[in-house]
């Protein structure tokens, strides 16, 4: 062999070693590559984490706010269709208390008043009907732990009724409560 063969077949090797080096990793850039992945699952993990306490947040204040909603509109109408406060069985002291209502509305044949009672049971805000039973408002993910009532008599004799409540969400994870209090009042119409 001529020296420039010696040196063109000593290229070819080394040629031949650096296109075999070029095709694999070596061991510091294979770490590099799997911690760099490492820290992005980690990071997609605690956002994805994140969006999932938001959003079951998010879900228990709603729910929340939609019973309250039914809650309040269902205090309202039956307040307002109400003669006057039946003060035998209605409790403005304790808590949770108990509403009771004269009402003219929604009479079997036989009647000409029924009585209308709003309170609590098992956490869920109930109205019950002389003779047409008990129909509760409030789902089972929510639960009223506080219901109060309180009596209001304005000028000439009119009576509205103030109801405060607190309402939260029941979850098996603390962090997800949600509690909220509200404070409605409804005048009695008389017809």
């Amino acid at each position: 062999l001529t020296t420039d063969e010696s040196q063109l077949s000593g290229s070819v090797v080394s040629s031949q070693w650096s296109v075999v080096k070029n095709n694999g990793f070596t061991l510091i850039e294979l770490l590099v590559y799997t911690a760099t992945l490492s820290l992005v699952l980690i990071l997609s993990v605690i956002f994805v984490m994140s969006v999932l306490e938001a959003t079951a947040k998010s879900n228990a204040k709603e729910e929340v706010q939609a019973n309250a909603s039914a809650i309040i509109q269902l205090f309202d109408i039956t307040v307002r269709h109400s003669q006057s406060v039946y003060d035998p069985t209605s409790d403005f002291t304790g808590d949770p208390g108990q509403l009771s209502l004269v009402s003219n509305r929604d009479l079997l044949p036989e009647e000409q008043e029924s009585y209308v009672d709003l309170y609590v049971d098992d956490g869920k805000f109930c109205l019950k009907r002389d003779f047409h039973g008990v129909s509760c408002v409030s789902s089972s993910k929510t639960e009223l732990t506080s219901l109060t009532f309180r009596e209001i008599t304005q000028a000439g004799g009119v009576e509205s009724i103030q109801m405060i409540f607190t309402i939260r969400y029941k979850s098996p994870k603390q962090e997800y409560y949600f509690t909220e209090t509200y404070q409605v009042s409804a005048r009695v119409r008389p017809y």
